[in-house]
């Protein structure tokens, strides 16, 4: 093994060097000029490959502290030649049961590595709890011609990378290529190769669940609040009344109002992480993890469920992902039914005493309701003769950029002055009206970004 990694390193920094060259013919002259080594010419386009990825050559060659303190007598010859080994990496290759070099024992307790038909075994301790479940996980899995693994060793570790996806869960009869083509299929793009016949079934690391595919967790990001809906759907999934909200739950940040602008981006950037790593495990358990764009989720949430402002958007948000699993093509808006539309919270009923409510059923959609939204209750919609209108949501193809308004479109907003204000303020949750008209500083929260949402 150390004579492996002398000869790997010299391709290394040999590599380093010649860095001009094509990859192709540097990986032939390099593996011709080093064929006494013992390397095969795999590990040999494994060096190279590593080399030229390094940000910076100079860590090839590992520093001036090695050879200065060899100088003065602190190291031997020995210990400086040990420390100028590089770690050697074998690139994984699915179809050559994971890796061409290095292969794990069933229970995970040994490694065998084979260079040009000469083995070498190395031991490894017995591993317990997650990892070691990983690692006998991937044991089973290689054989089978269906993952890569690639493997990295050095003085005293052996190191594994792997995609965490193929240990995720597979529907019964199903291998991990049929899962890729699947995946592929759904994305829009054309699957490649052939899958396998139903007696190669992967093993799958967890027990399986009943798959529920009516049913969506929505998630809304807020710098104040994360609201979080689970609803279900055995209907249409384009009709808010076939939406049945089954749990949800609001989770506050506490970000103090006189935070710092780095306190709050790092806050903000530790819930991001947590957003993240939970669409991680939820592809892992075979969920479909799918963004939905978020116009109006806030409007339509509020005004027809009765919960607050983040989880009732959540709740719009599941629904658009069920309706986008069920057809890519659909409209990212539901139907309009004004009959949905119930005076269920605090704000809607001080807006219907205030008048200031605009009447749902003479409204003909979300984009009426939209334009009554901003110009006041008892405004009618203009005529667009043909043309795409500007409250149309942003994902709407054909929609150019706003203009502003002129002197006699500013007086009649500043006419309108409170009433479209208190209403649009109450929609957007920026602040809302309590029972006597005042606004509560308490429910005062500012949208983080739109544009993303988790189903």
């Amino acid at each position: 093994m150390t004579a492996w990694r002398r000869v790997y390193g010299a391709i290394a920094r040999s590599a380093c060097q010649d860095a001009g060259t094509a990859l192709k013919g540097l990986t032939a002259s390099l593996y011709d000029s080093h064929r006494a080594g013992g390397l095969d010419h795999r590990l040999a386009h494994c060096a190279v490959l590593a080399t030229t990825g390094l940000p910076k050559k100079d860590i090839a060659f590992d520093g001036k502290a090695a050879p200065q303190r060899r100088q003065k007598g602190l190291i031997s010859n020995d210990q400086w030649k040990a420390l100028r080994l590089r770690p050697m990496t074998s690139i994984g290759v699915r179809n050559f049961n994971g890796n061409r070099h290095f292969r794990l024992s069933d229970g995970g307790r040994a490694c065998t590595v084979t260079v040009l038909k000469k083995p070498v075994v190395l031991h490894l301790p017995e591993i317990q709890g997650t990892w070691g479940k990983i690692i006998r996980a991937l044991a089973l899995l290689a054989p089978d011609k269906e993952i890569s693994i690639q493997f990295r060793i050095d003085s005293h570790r052996l190191h594994l990378t792997f995609d965490e996806m193929d240990l995720r869960r597979l529907q019964p009869g199903e291998t991990l290529t049929l899962a890729r083509d699947r995946d592929q299929a759904a994305s829009g793009r054309r699957a490649r190769g052939r899958g396998r016949g139903p007696g190669y079934v992967a093993p799958r690391p967890r027990i399986s669940a009943e798959a529920r595919p009516d049913r969506a967790l929505g998630i809304d990001l807020n710098p104040n609040f994360i609201g979080l809906t689970v609803i279900e759907n055995r209907g249409d999934p384009t009709k808010l009344s076939d939406c049945k909200v089954l749990d949800s739950e609001c989770i506050r940040l506490d970000i103090p109002q006189d935070a710092s602008d780095d306190l709050t981006r790092e806050i903000l950037s530790s819930a991001a992480g947590h957003a993240v790593r939970l669409a991680r495990r939820a592809r892992l358990a075979g969920l479909t993890v799918s963004t939905v764009h978020a116009a109006w989720s806030s409007t339509i949430g509020k005004l027809v469920f009765a919960l607050p402002d983040p989880c009732a958007a959540a709740a719009e948000v599941a629904r658009r992902g069920l309706a986008r699993a069920s057809d890519r093509n659909a409209d990212i808006l539901p139907l309009y039914e004004p009959s949905l539309i119930a005076p269920h919270d605090q704000w809607k009923d001080c807006a219907r005493e205030m008048k200031i409510l605009p009447d749902f059923g003479r409204l003909k959609g979300w984009g009426g309701l939209s334009w009554a939204n901003k110009n006041g209750a008892d405004s009618d919609l203009p005529d667009t003769k043909g043309k795409r209108s500007r409250w149309l949501p942003p994902s709407a193809p054909g929609r150019h950029g706003r203009k502003k308004p002129g002197p006699a479109r500013r007086d009649a907003r500043r006419a309108r002055g409170s009433t479209s204000r208190a209403f649009q303020g109450a929609r957007n949750g920026l602040q809302k009206p309590c029972s006597n008209g005042d606004i509560n500083p308490l429910c005062r929260i500012a949208k983080l970004d739109t544009s993303l949402r988790v189903v």
